[in-house]
């Protein structure tokens, strides 16, 4: 996938993160269906972090630098990629906690990644 993809996938995080907030104060009174909603749900954005996470994983290529003399910065881009993860390990614990300010989070999430696309140049490892 391209960057644009990844930013793809974050803003369906980000409007999953809305359907279920959207759901969670949803009453209760057609039972079932809502409970089944809220359920799936939780399972889209699950899905979603973990469709994020290999991406981003999938990113991280091998060091060029020995191969064509181009010197890139590969430490600042791992660490923003490992900020990136664990804000994702965040979101993925939200998700099962409940948390009542996932749509927020997932909001800095999303900004947090198209900082990242705008400024780093290509990933190393």
């Amino acid at each position: 996938m391209t960057e644009s993809s990844i930013l793809v996938l974050a803003r369906e995080l980000e409007w999953l993160s809305r359907e279920e907030a959207f759901q969670a104060h949803r009453p209760e009174a057609p039972g079932v269906l809502a409970s089944t909603a809220a359920l799936e749900c939780r399972s889209a954005l699950l899905a979603t972090v973990d469709k994020i996470e290999r991406e981003l994983m999938s990113a991280v290529r091998f060091n060029p630098t020995p191969l064509l003399g181009i010197e890139y910065e590969w430490q600042e881009s791992l660490d923003s990629l490992a900020s990136l993860l664990s804000a994702l390990d965040g979101l993925r614990e939200a998700v099962i906690r409940r948390d009542p300010d996932l749509a927020l989070r997932v909001r800095q999430f999303v900004s947090r990644l198209e900082t990242h696309l705008e400024t780093a140049s290509p990933l190393t490892a």
